[in-house]
């Protein structure tokens, strides 16, 4: 007899994470929903985090193992999207837990090229006490791409969080969708930015059934590689250009135009204060950014004298003077 698909196929990457991970499996086995398949990817642990993951899948055969050296949360959750059969995806941390009724809110109100988002409980490290409940929207749907622009204005209403969302796999698969793994900060937010352009309708409802643990100490508290935040700012670029597209009203112009110069500026600040590059690299960087934002010059809009000079500066291809004075400045700030 062939065994039936799972409905969701769980990506979980696991990194050194055994002091939790009994807990977050246990949460998955405890399910009010039954049709799923949890894909457990060892990223390499130095930990017994490996052990728990074979040992649980001894046990339950819908419990999958694959591991790979350590290559990041990117290439493990492509791993494991990679042997996903589910007609839906979620993405759970082997560091948190979610309630006994997280898969079967979303198949309640899941729908053929739309999202569904929940709410979640942010807690603290070591403290079993519900920080917030992180979303606004409740029970509400947009249109895509039409409100796009409501949606990212709104924020933290969002959030590129994947652990509080499901995804359809088929459409995934269809357009190649991956996680970038040069990305190493921010790579959840990139790949839900290209997927919020591949569906019709984004609807959240009001459950919050996933327990998201804060830290301290967590990757997520260090800086990433000035590589990664360089690729990061310009696929943001590529997401803000396509909202644009859809709706250049001069509203949408003037808060875009803020995101531009945002991520313009941090990625100056980054290449100055907190890469370690010789002048040479610097500059060769700064020629690079240049052809990656001459689609992006219409949108910088500097709000103070010296930013105005890094822009003349910048558009002007003067790469040694601004790469002198960014330096400078890190020179007075530094007295």
């Amino acid at each position: 007899m062939m065994k039936k698909k799972p409905v969701i196929s769980i990506i979980t990457p696991v990194y050194n994470t055994s002091k939790y991970l009994i807990k977050c499996i246990q949460s998955i086995i405890n399910q009010s929903f039954f049709e799923w398949e949890l894909i457990l990817v060892n990223d390499g642990s130095a930990d017994d985090s490996l052990n728990i993951c074979v040992k649980f899948s001894q046990e339950h055969d819908n419990i999958k193992v694959f591991s790979q050296e350590n290559r990041g949360v990117s290439a493990a959750r492509n791993l494991g999207m990679l042997n996903a059969v589910g007609k839906y995806l979620c993405f759970i941390d082997s560091d948190d837990w979610v309630d006994k009724d997280y898969l079967i809110t979303f198949l309640k109100s899941t729908e053929e090229n739309a999202m569904v988002v929940q709410d979640y409980k942010k807690i603290l490290d070591n403290e079993i006490k519900v920080v917030e409940h992180v979303n606004g929207y409740h029970n509400i749907q947009f249109s895509l791409p039409k409100d796009l622009n409501l949606i990212i204005k709104e924020y933290r209403y969002t959030q590129g969080y994947l652990f509080n969302k499901i995804f359809e796999r088929e459409l995934i698969v269809n357009n190649s969708l991956v996680f970038v793994d040069s990305i190493t900060m921010g790579e959840d937010e990139i790949f839900y930015q290209k997927y919020l352009q591949l569906i019709g309708k984004l609807k959240f409802v009001g459950a919050d059934h996933y327990n998201y643990v804060e830290r301290k100490n967590s990757l997520t508290t260090k800086h990433a590689k000035f590589e990664s935040e360089f690729l990061y700012c310009l696929e943001c670029n590529k997401f803000y250009h396509y909202i644009l597209k859809n709706d250049s009203s001069v509203d949408n112009v003037k808060f875009f135009q803020d995101k531009f110069s945002r991520n313009f500026n941090h990625i100056l600040r980054t290449i100055i204060y907190w890469s370690d590059y010789p002048k040479k690299e610097r500059i060769l960087f700064l020629k690079k950014m240049h052809y990656s934002y001459k689609d992006s010059f219409q949108f910088l809009k500097p709000d103070t004298i010296l930013k105005k000079i890094d822009y003349f500066l910048f558009k002007a291809k003067l790469f040694r003077l601004l790469d002198s004075i960014l330096v400078f400045k890190k020179k007075i700030i530094n007295l």
